[in-house]
């Protein structure tokens, strides 16, 4: 019961140090980012976040293309060219299938 006690009344860690927040470091906070011209004032930062923003825009594209190519025409229907030109190596590229024939469907 006495050790309850003890650990009740005095502190079983270590308290965060006290830090002061001054009016000049949330002015510093608010600096940071301008959302007139929405950039960073850091150069650096900004040329970070701006190469994520150009490759996350990237990736978005590629897998929103993929999609689509999963579910429409591998093909242009209007000149009959390949979609999926430059990706034959790969080993899940679609076999080729006639257009006309469908099996079991078109015999007789």
């Amino acid at each position: 019961m006495e050790d309850y006690n003890n650990k009740k009344k005095n502190l079983q860690f270590e308290p965060v140090p006290y830090k002061k927040v001054t009016h000049e470091f949330i002015k510093n906070q608010d600096a940071i980012y301008n959302p007139i011209i929405q950039k960073y004032t850091n150069p650096i930062h900004e040329t970070k976040v701006t190469d994520f923003e150009k490759q996350n825009f990237i990736d978005v594209l590629a897998k929103n293309k993929d999609r689509a190519l999963r579910y429409e025409q591998t093909y242009n229907i209007l000149n009959f060219e390949s979609k999926m030109k430059g990706l034959e190596q790969r080993p899940d590229y679609p076999k080729e299938k006639a257009w006309y024939f469908r099996p079991g469907k078109d015999t007789k």
